[in-house]
């Protein structure tokens, strides 16, 4: 009877280790992921720079209406619209005079006034 107790707290006390261990093993990782995250954020920002340097930016007094369609929110009726205006106003002065196209407000500048230029 004595050796069945034994056995019987050793089977807990394994039951119990087993239970908690995963917990354990998640907290660590959920630590160790945490630490890490400042690092790693910085890694994916100089990657994104990196990329972002590389792409050509799209000259809004020269592009096409294709070409302006692939800008992020512009869509082929705006991008018609952008090359309408320019038409019948002229070059743009800057790249904020985008603005004045009805269509092109500020979040939607904001969204593609690292994508375009003047040139």
């Amino acid at each position: 009877m004595k050796e069945l107790k034994r056995l019987l707290i050793l089977f807990m006390a394994i039951s119990m280790i087993l239970a908690f261990t995963p917990a354990l093993w998640a907290e660590e990782a959920a630590q160790e992921a945490q630490q890490k995250a400042p690092e790693a954020m910085e890694q994916v920002t100089e990657v994104v720079t990196e990329v972002v340097a590389e792409v050509p930016l799209i000259n809004i007094n020269a592009a096409t209406a294709a070409e302006l369609a692939g800008l992020p929110g512009i869509g082929e009726s705006l991008a018609d619209a952008i090359v309408k205006y320019r038409e019948e106003n002229g070059a743009f002065q800057s790249v904020e005079d985008l603005m004045k196209v009805s269509g092109v407000g500020d979040k939607k500048f904001e969204a593609i006034k690292g994508l375009i230029s003047l040139q």
